[in-house]
């Protein structure tokens, strides 16, 4: 998208960013407009518009699951498991069996993004299906969501 002359070329790309002037979001996914330069030696001139090309980028959004609150753990492995519990002191611990194909928790982890927030003091351990079930049979987790509590190492 080229015009002639260097108002033609300014014109060209500020209507491209006219268009993506911020992220837009598409699905799951952001796009963003970016500017590269065809020429290493015109890193300025390049960047302000003359010169370059214009291209979107898609960046991947987390999955509703992976997003937590600081005082959220992922566990992958019964070692990380009891390892966490260990470490919490006298907190209080609690532990989440979920599925990322569950819709009950799906609606609930909001809710408990929300709690752990609001209590710090809190230990958040979240435990997937598909990556731990031997840990769930020997739980004995039947249903899901679950939860377990813990108060201080000894339970």
């Amino acid at each position: 998208m080229r015009g002639k002359g260097e108002e033609g070329e300014r014109r060209n790309t500020d209507q491209i960013a006219e268009v993506l002037p911020r992220p837009l979001a598409v699905g799951g996914s952001i796009l963003k407009l970016r500017l590269e330069p065809q020429s290493p030696t015109n890193l300025e001139r390049d960047w302000s518009g003359k010169d370059g090309i214009a291209t979107i980028a898609e960046i991947e959004q987390p999955k509703w699951w992976e997003k937590n609150a600081p005082n959220m753990i992922d566990i992958h492995f019964a070692q990380e498991f009891l390892s966490a519990l260990s470490e919490a002191g006298d907190r209080l611990v609690i532990v989440e069996f979920y599925g990322t194909w569950c819709a009950s928790y799906e609606v609930l982890f909001p809710k408990l993004c929300r709690i752990a927030e609001d209590h710090p003091e809190i230990l958040f351990l979240k435990v997937n299906f598909d990556e731990n079930k031997p840990m769930y049979k020997s739980k004995n987790v039947k249903v899901l969501p679950f939860f377990h509590f813990y108060h201080g190492a000894d339970g």
